[in-house]
Formats: C-alpha cells, structure tokens, sequence
C-alpha cells in the first residue's frame, strides 16, 4: 500500500514528466480528462512553483510544481474546472486520470 508522502512524490513524478512533455510540444493541443468524468481540450501555457501563501519560515509553508493549461474547448464540462477561470491547473494537488496529445498518452493514471 502507497502512503500519502509516496502517492505525492509519485504525483510530483508524474506532472514533472507532464511538463517535460509538454515544454517539448508547446503548441499541441492537450485533452486532459479527469476522474469525474470531466475532459477538456487545451493548449501549454505555463509552469510553475506555487505555494500555500504560509511565511517562508514556517512548518506549514508548503511549494508544489504546477503546471498551467488555457482551456480551448469543453468537451465534457466538470467540477475540475473553475468557471471564473480559462485554465486547467495540473499539480499533486490536481491531478487528471489521463492527458493526451494529438493521440499520444501523455499520462494515464
């Protein structure tokens, strides 16, 4: 059985080869769907480092790796998707059940 620190640093493992991926292929198009049922057509924007807003100093300070996908299309609309927002974010915390690129399975969960 997997722990919650192994299952996370396998996440990590897992949107790091994500963005790797995607870095290298910057203007396919992605269909990130996810466990709920939800799928969505989108295209790499960015990467980054994102944090719990905690002072820097504190034990509860907390970074994770994320990466940034602009919305094209709504294939199958969900609760992954915030409304307010045009972007999928993928992290440890967010993580898709399957993301393709034009056919290729990028990540199958």
């Amino acid at each position: 059985m997997v722990n919650a620190t192994e299952a996370a640093v396998e996440a990590e493992k897992a949107v790091g080869a994500i963005g790797v991926y995607a870095c290298k292929h910057d203007s396919s198009t992605y269909e990130i769907a996810f466990p709920e049922g939800d799928v969505y057509c989108c295209r790499f924007s960015t990467d980054d480092c994102k944090d719990n807003e905690e002072d820097p100093d504190s034990p509860e300070c907390e970074e994770w790796y994320a990466l940034d996908f602009k919305i094209v299309e709504i294939v199958k609309d969900g609760p992954n998707r915030d409304p307010r927002f045009e972007y999928i974010v993928l992290s440890r915390k967010h993580m898709p059940s399957a993301v393709t690129c034009d056919g290729e399975v990028v990540y199958q969960a």
